[in-house]
């Protein structure tokens, strides 16, 4: 393979590649021949790409004195801004103008009417120019005038000046040039290849290879474009057991849109078991596409370092700077760290300050918070505006007092990261002159979107299975080449004429893109390129898009010969493939020991409504102590809202426990009891002290205020009664047998001396939630049956802005608004039934017989180590318990329609 390219080298011609990966293949292919000859030194060929040897022919110009003389060239990410820059001067730095994107598609159209020597057009003059076109002209006018002001020159412009210089003898570029993988020559670039011929330079232009032995062309259409995914890698595979040093291309067409997705059946096919570990690093694959830098997890870590600059994080970015491997202490202070999560998650507001996260995780993690320290104790002197030179050094600077890139030796990925950060550090600082003096927020945000533009794709193996789009595979040559996607309606692809270019002068000078005709002469031309680059060319096309059926294979492919391969496998995925490979085993039945006698149950009667409603995640949190993590706060919280208001009706009902105390209390000094308890207890709250905490307290003070006085007006009215017990603990209370730890909100005597059990809910209530049948919330039921066994009834005491009252059961004799009895034959009664018969509980002693059955029943299960998923809950072992109730493994889980019926 590559014998033009190789041959080119060994008599010192430079060869000129369309792109990086063609430059990189050339050199792999060079140094393996003459290792393979037994030469033990050579020198490095000289294989560049375009774009690296205008880069490398501007620098002769500048030692020359050519055009390069007395000018600056500038770096991409300095072009981008400026044309940034531009457009915000022009336009008005509006909020919400994607000015980002507004640029790219500026400098896209910009590179086109460069390369194709439109700018003095004819069409610019029309009448008739778009919206879009007219900002074009205003946007490039300006920038063109502030790179001639400023000696500025970009790379869009350095064919035509590079050319000058060649015609005009000041420059030369060697004895020999080879073009190699070109489809397209825009006349700029076609101006500066004559003019090296001028320059006495011998110019080659390769053609398409011509693979020997050819084998001929097979056609093998698939289901759906997953499909043929699927056959392409199991096809890939096959080759690779026959012929382990093969060279096998796949190219996708739309690789850049589904990278992710073929790197995931690649991977199962290649590499089964490549989700429990580590991929393995003689892994014969390399799917090459570009993804941004930013989201290289390395490079993320970095930016969320430079981050903390602003001097405020977000939880989640907090969170992952702590499990980061790339920080000083992330191996070693691992647990540390983790500990220190967990603390930090009730510690801290959604987003919080750099100080207050430092200041609570020192004694946890000492060196986690040195590096918040350090960085807070420079973001003080990183107040003022520097230079975008000065803020790299800075930025480099606190990176290496972090740790990054961390302690352990760096695999080729990342060590390919970690060079790739420093050449766009290094860019960003040559940017100075363009950017000025740049804020923190400035430098952060100018550095954030160069990592998000700046594609990162690392170097895989030159061997073995290669998938690359359309575009790259450009002169490349392969033992074996299967082209995905060769469908009607997929190849051609459709035309998107750039919306900044007057449509008569893109297709005036045959510009892609800009008709069907010219899409469709470059498309049969990359097509027939593609089919010469293997002895061994397979075409597939999805027979089925969307649900619709193609028109089958696309013109450009004549003369296919049909394609014998069996169907892959249908089982997907590395698990449901072990699980259908293996035969079914029984288990001899192992449950876990009995609960202790005596052992007190975390949980109180959260346990028993977990059990009810779910008995795998009772065990796993009541059990083994599993707890759910929860977000950090985001503002004041429901749960931290409920707590503010049971602190205030406990100061309140201790203060004033019976009736007529309360009433003798007059409304201002009710108040200023209440305002004085619920300020104390807001001062507590993560983040107390933050602007926007305070504004949401005095928020929340209000609305609390307002329904605490009527609730207690609606107290006043009640017969009399007095609160015996006020948020009563005990760790006595015996059910079955178990031992549970229960609080009481508040237990009242009533005026004929029967107890009225009160939970307090800020929330929305439902009695319906006491159904022994389906229990959804089994506090209150546990309470009569341990703590209050004879109770005259339970109730909900709600304060919300849903309203304001009692929801309860008990004796039909209750004279309280809001109270039911048990029972069919009244509309003051409410039907709850028994969950063996489902027939309707008729009063208040045989429901509390009924709950206390229904409770030392889910005891004595929860005791025995049930770990049962109940059907008739959707949720029931889902969410962050599925890993070890393996819900989601071997298709375990059910369907949604099996989930509607159990709930039916």
């Amino acid at each position: 393979m590559y014998e033009r390219e190789l041959a080119a080298l060994r008599e010192g011609a430079t060869v000129v590649t369309a792109n990086n990966r063609l430059a990189r293949t050339l050199r792999h292919a060079y140094d393996a021949q003459q290792a393979e000859s037994g030469t033990a030194a050579w020198l490095t060929p000289d294989v560049v790409s375009w774009s690296a040897w205008l880069r490398r022919l501007w620098q002769v110009s500048r030692l020359e004195g050519g055009s390069a003389a007395g000018c600056t060239l500038l770096p991409d990410s300095a072009a981008d801004y400026l044309w940034q820059r531009t457009i915000a001067e022009l336009e008005g730095d509006q909020a919400g103008l994607p000015l980002a994107q507004f640029a790219r598609g500026a400098r896209a159209a910009w590179r086109l009417v460069n390369d194709w020597q439109g700018l003095g057009a004819t069409e610019w003059t029309r009448p008739d120019l778009t919206p879009d076109q007219q900002a074009f002209l205003r946007w490039s006018g300006r920038y063109r005038d502030r790179c001639r002001a400023s000696g500025w020159v970009d790379a869009e412009r350095l064919p035509e000046l590079l050319a000058a210089d060649l015609a005009a003898g000041r420059i030369t570029c060697g004895a020999a040039v080879v073009f190699a993988g070109f489809d397209l020559w825009p006349p700029g670039w076609a101006a500066l290849r004559e003019a090296c011929t001028v320059a006495n330079t011998d110019v080659q232009v390769l053609d398409a290879p011509t693979a020997a032995a050819r084998h001929g062309v097979v056609g093998h259409p698939c289901a759906t474009p997953d499909a043929e995914l699927w056959q392409a890698a199991c096809w890939a595979r096959g080759l690779l057991t026959e012929r382990p040093a093969a060279v096998i291309g796949v190219v996708v067409p739309d690789l850049a849109a589904r990278a992710p997705q073929v790197r995931r059946i690649f991977l199962d096919v290649l590499a089964p078991a490549w989700r429990l570990g580590p991929l393995p690093h003689d892994l014969p694959l390399n799917v090459s596409y570009g993804a941004p830098l930013r989201d290289e997890p390395i490079i993320y870590a970095a930016l969320s370092v430079l981050e903390l600059l602003r001097g405020t994080l977000s939880f989640d970015d907090l969170s992952l700077l702590l499990r980061s491997p790339w920080l000083s202490g992330g191996i070693t202070a691992a647990p540390a760290n983790a500990r220190a999560e967990l603390y930090l998650r009730r510690k801290l507001q959604l987003d919080t300050e750099v100080d207050a996260a430092g200041r609570h995780s020192r004694e946890i993690t000492p060196e986690f918070a040195a590096i918040l320290d350090a960085v807070h104790g420079s973001a003080a002197d990183a107040a003022r505006p520097r230079s975008a030179r000065d803020w790299a050094e800075l930025f480099a600077e606190l990176l290496r007092t972090a740790g990054w890139p961390g302690e352990r030796p760096l695999d080729s990925r990342a060590y390919q990261a970690v060079a790739a950060w420093k050449e766009l550090l290094a860019d960003f600082a040559t940017s100075a002159d363009v950017l000025g003096p740049l804020t923190v927020p400035r430098a952060l945000a100018a550095l954030q979107q160069l990592a998000a533009q700046r594609l990162f794709q690392p170097e895989g193996p030159q061997g073995g299975v290669q998938v690359i789009g359309a575009l790259e595979a450009a002169g490349h040559e392969f033992d074996a080449l299967w082209l995905c996607g060769m469908a009607g309606e997929l190849w051609p692809p459709s035309v998107r004429p750039s919306p900044y270019l007057p449509l008569a002068l893109q297709r005036g000078l045959s510009m892609p893109d800009s008709s069907p005709a010219v899409a469709l002469a470059l498309a049969r031309e990359r097509t027939e390129r593609l089919l010469r680059a293997a002895p061994e060319v397979c075409v597939s096309w999805p027979t089925e898009l969307d649900g619709e059926p193609t028109l089958g294979l696309t013109p450009l492919v004549s003369g296919v010969a049909p394609c014998h391969l069996s169907p892959p496998s249908p089982v997907a995925g590395w698990n449901r493939t072990v699980l259908a490979a293996a035969p079914a085993e029984m288990l001899e039945p192992d449950p876990p020991p009995p609960w202790p006698v005596g052992r007190v149950a975390r949980g109180g009667a959260a346990l028993l409504t977990r059990q009810a409603t779910s008995p795998a995640d009772a065990f796993i949190e009541h059990r083994l102590g599993g707890r759910l993590l929860e977000p950090p706060a985001f503002g004041i919280t429901p749960r931290q809202k409920g707590e503010l208001t049971h602190l205030a009706l406990e100061v309140l009902y201790r203060e004033a426990p019976a009736q007529h105390r309360l009433r003798a209390l007059s409304r201002a000094e009710r108040q200023a009891l209440l305002e004085r308890t619920l300020r104390q207890a807001a001062g507590r709250l993560p983040g107390a002290g933050t602007p926007l905490l305070q504004r949401l307290t005095e928020l929340e003070l209000a609305r609390q205020l307002e329904l605490l006085e009527r609730w207690v007006e609606l107290d006043l009215e009640r017969q009399e009664f007095v609160a015996v017990q006020v948020e009563l603990a005990t760790e006595a209370a015996e059910i079955g047998p178990l031992t549970l730890r229960l609080k009481l909100d508040r237990l009242d005597t009533l005026a004929d001396g029967g107890l009225l059990v009160i939970d307090y809910k800020t929330g929305m209530v439902s009695r319906r939630v006491w159904n022994p049948a389906q229990p959804g919330d089994l506090q209150l039921p546990l309470y009569v049956s341990t703590l209050a066994p004879f109770a005259a009834g339970v109730a909900f005491a709600q304060l919300s802005p849903h309203g304001i009252g009692y929801d309860g059961v008990g004796q039909p004799d209750l004279d309280i608004p809001g109270m039911r009895s048990p029972g069919t034959r009244q509309r003051t009664e409410v039907r709850f039934t028994r969950p063996d018969t489902d027939t309707v509980i008729e009063s208040w002693d045989e429901l509390r017989e009924v709950w206390h059955a229904r409770l030392e029943a889910l005891a004595f299960d929860f005791a025995a180590g049930d770990f049962r998923l109940d059907p008739r809950n959707p949720q029931s072992g889902r969410g962050q318990f599925a890993v070890l109730t393996r819900l989601f493994d071997g298709g375990l889980a059910l369907a949604d329609e099996d989930i509607g019926m159990a709930e039916e």
